[in-house]
């Protein structure tokens, strides 16, 4: 007789506050039961066709083209980048996919002076200024 995988159950509790809508929270909580699912998934490499993008690649196997960040951060891609017919990419499970040393990405109503706040409470100014000059070269201003 065949042995089945083992399974695991999740059960999710989240507090409301009065302004996050439940839509929002509901989100959350689906991406993180993906998140826990990718952990028996493996890592594959694809080759990028004539017209594939960053972004269709993350929608393809992420649900969702915003990862295209991550995609390219873990394939070694500059922003913004133009990518060869036939390049190999690395596909990793989403677990994979965060924290990339080095690397934050924003979340919806994230800025960066509360990222910093968060980061450096004594040292706000200083962690703009590193910041802005981490990210000239992504984005010139």
């Amino acid at each position: 007789m065949a042995q089945l995988p083992p399974t695991l159950t999740l059960a999710y509790t989240a507090s409301l506050k009065p302004y996050e809508p439940y839509d929002t929270v509901r989100a959350d909580i689906e991406t993180e039961i993906e998140l826990v699912k990718s952990f028996a998934e493996d890592s594959i490499t694809i080759k990028l066709s004539r017209g594939q993008t960053l972004w269709g690649v993350a929608k393809q196997f992420y649900g969702d083209g915003f990862y295209f960040h991550f995609l390219a951060a873990v394939n070694h891609f500059g922003f913004p980048s133009r990518l060869p017919l036939n390049q190999s990419i690395d596909i990793p499970p989403r677990y994979a996919l965060s924290p990339l040393d080095g690397y934050h990405f924003m979340a919806p109503g994230e800025t960066i002076e509360g990222l910093c706040k968060n980061w450096m409470p004594t040292q706000i100014r200083h962690c703009l200024a590193e910041v802005r000059i981490k990210n000239r070269s992504r984005n010139p201003q």
